[in-house]
């Protein structure tokens, strides 16, 4: 169906015409880099390389390539045209800053602490936190009736989906962690204090919740609580109150792993290129803040050590 996308792989098409003519814009880009991973172990072995800061010289150039691709097309593209058709109406979206940002992924800060920013209306934003996860479910399904039908019946909506759902088979890797907190003597369990013989790592803020494996968010707990925990999201006085024994971790996590803790840390807690020097009151305060946004946009169940 149309141009080779990527050799043995089915195309999605992501524009009108499949693509056939014109390629979507960020699609060479991001074709040369997974070519090059194809011989070096695919998506799962980019992944744990660029969650440990160690993608070569190589990699990194063609990542640099991709991703300011991608970030100038989302500008040029939705964020200018999204609302606006009428005289009346205003854009959904209003963006200030850079468009690009060259040779800094590798960077502390990463690449999104370099671009400018997208804004919406607060109204619009409080109504997201509220109904975002249901309506995250939804986009998925149109967006995979959109590339069914411009793929012009060489797909079917259940393909795309599947291939949607998909999440890297390292996404709950805790194996860096877990190796940390094996070396620690006296290790507690960090919501009851109690000395460890065995421990489980523990996502302060639910995997199944955000998704997020970031060393921040991995935390010795003993099995019972854990067990106990299970799929509920702490209180808002449970961190406070480990909040000594929180920040103690996280320093012996970010020894001999401080750029990957850093760009984790600024990546989903401290946001854009935010000091480190002085990171832990920012860090921990951000925390609460997270577990306060994922309590009120999904409503579930709390739980309290």
């Amino acid at each position: 169906m149309g141009p080779d996308l990527h050799a043995g792989a089915v195309a999605f098409p992501q524009k009108r015409g499949a693509e056939k003519n014109v390629l979507i814009t960020f699609r060479s880009a991001l074709l040369r880099l997974i070519r090059h991973y194809d011989c070096l172990g695919g998506f799962s072995c980019f992944y744990q390389n660029d969650k440990n800061c160690n993608l070569g010289d190589v990699t990194l150039g063609l990542l640099d390539d991709a991703l300011n691709s991608i970030a100038n097309t989302i500008v040029v593209g939705p964020v200018q045209y999204a609302g606006g058709a009428l005289d009346e109406e205003e854009r959904f979206f209003s963006f200030r800053g850079r468009r690009t940002a060259r040779r800094v992924y590798a960077a502390a800060a990463g690449l999104e602490g370099c671009l400018g920013e997208i804004f919406v209306s607060s109204t619009v934003w409080k109504e997201m936190c509220f109904i975002g996860y249901w309506v995250g479910k939804s986009i998925v399904l149109r967006w995979a009736e959109l590339i069914a039908e411009m793929a012009v019946g060489r797909l079917q909506p259940s393909q795309v989906v599947e291939r949607l759902l998909i999440r890297s088979e390292e996404a709950r890797d805790v194996s860096l962690a877990k190796q940390v907190y094996s070396d620690i003597r006296r290790l507690q369990c960090v919501w009851r204090w109690a000395p460890l013989r065995s421990f489980e790592v523990d996502h302060l803020i639910l995997f199944s919740l955000w998704h997020n494996n970031d060393l921040w968010n991995l935390l010795p707990a003993a099995w019972q609580v854990n067990r106990v925990k299970r799929d509920m999201l702490v209180s808002r006085s449970t961190p406070l109150a480990s909040s000594d024994l929180i920040l103690h971790y996280w320093r012996l996590l970010r020894n001999g792993n401080e750029r990957r803790f850093d760009m984790e840390l600024d990546r989903s807690v401290l946001h854009r290129g935010a000091d480190t020097s002085g990171w832990e009151p920012l860090a921990f305060a951000g925390l609460t803040e997270a577990v306060e946004t994922v309590a009120l946009q999904r409503g579930v169940q709390r739980w309290s050590a």
